[in-house]
């Protein structure tokens, strides 16, 4: 079986012929280190003479096994491996990885196309979305850069990013999204989105103990970054707190679903969604909208107590 390039594109036959070409003096030396031959980068007639007899075999072996480790598969697990140990979040690895495949795939298809060429023809196919583009880009710069060491002139250049202002929704908005909401749980996640300026996958994340009732303060830990922060509790959503948390332990989930589980993500996403689409609201809104919210109010709060010290 042909092995693969380490940027993923399938070695033809006549390719595989170069690259075993210029891998054999590299592998060799690899494979034979300490079987005496001399620390040099250069064969000479001498050091020749000293070379085993099964050189050719150790040869093969060593340039087999240089092929197998760029299979997909592997690089894929070096690439998730790499990003653990650097402490990346969960997130950021399953992004990063899947991004890798589907230009690991790009390339299996465009096996002649240049290196540098191949990388830029994939981030343009993106188009507009620009998101999406830059997910990729820093996917891949981590991929050649940190993991393969093959520093490229397509990672050095700069990139210009477009500034867009948010979705924000209205006080009125918020009270429309959340009265839309039917099942009391539900609404009280979303309620807490909105009051904490919560991220969704900091609200999942909480356990019992990380509510402080007495203070009216939420310990968000391992949040975006890694970096553990307090958020303000509405006192107006402590008394329905307090009746749902009980008396469990304080290393149970903060909210679980009918089979006792931590929520998914996706499925407070789900719940937003279907109370969005049951109001008039025709912004393009998600959970991360309430946390824009919540930093408006503040705003809109601190600015009018502003102007009323101004006028006294």
């Amino acid at each position: 079986m042909p092995g693969d390039y380490p940027d993923g594109g399938i070695l033809s036959t006549s390719i595989a012929h170069r690259t075993l070409i210029s891998l054999t003096f590299r592998c060799t030396f690899l494979a034979l280190r300490g079987r005496g031959l001399p620390n040099t980068r250069k064969f000479t007639a001498e050091s020749e003479k000293k070379l085993p007899s099964n050189s050719i075999k150790l040869i093969i072996e060593a340039v087999n096994l240089y092929m197998s480790s760029l299979t997909k598969e592997n690089l894929i697990r070096n690439y998730k491996r790499e990003l653990s140990v650097r402490e990346y979040s969960d997130r950021t690895i399953s992004a990063y990885s899947r991004m890798l495949s589907q230009y690991l795939d790009y390339a299996l298809k465009t096996p002649d196309v240049p290196r540098e060429d191949r990388i830029r023809d994939y981030l343009e196919s993106f188009g507009n979305h620009e998101a999406s583009r830059a997910m990729a880009f820093a996917a891949l710069k981590f991929f050649y850069h940190d993991l393969m060491r093959m520093p490229l002139t397509v990672f050095s250049l700069r990139r210009r990013r477009n500034k867009r202002l948010p979705p924000v929704l209205s006080s009125r908005e918020v009270m429309l999204l959340l009265a839309a909401v039917q099942n009391p749980r539900h609404r009280l996640m979303l309620s807490l989105l909105y009051g904490s300026g919560l991220r969704v996958g900091e609200l999942v994340a909480l356990n019992i103990g990380d509510i402080d009732l007495d203070s009216a303060r939420v310990h968000v830990r391992q949040g975006k970054g890694g970096k553990d922060r307090y958020a303000v509790l509405p006192r107006s959503l402590i008394p329905e707190l307090t009746a749902m948390l009980g008396d469990r332990p304080g290393s149970d989930p903060v909210f679980i679903t009918r089979s006792n589980t931590r929520y998914r993500i996706r499925t407070v996403q789900a719940v937003f969604e279907k109370a969005l689409r049951r109001t008039d609201i025709r912004k393009r809104a998600s959970c991360h909208t309430l946390r824009y919210a919540n930093l408006l109010s503040f705003l809109t709060f601190f600015r009018k107590m502003f102007l009323e010290s101004k006028l006294v």
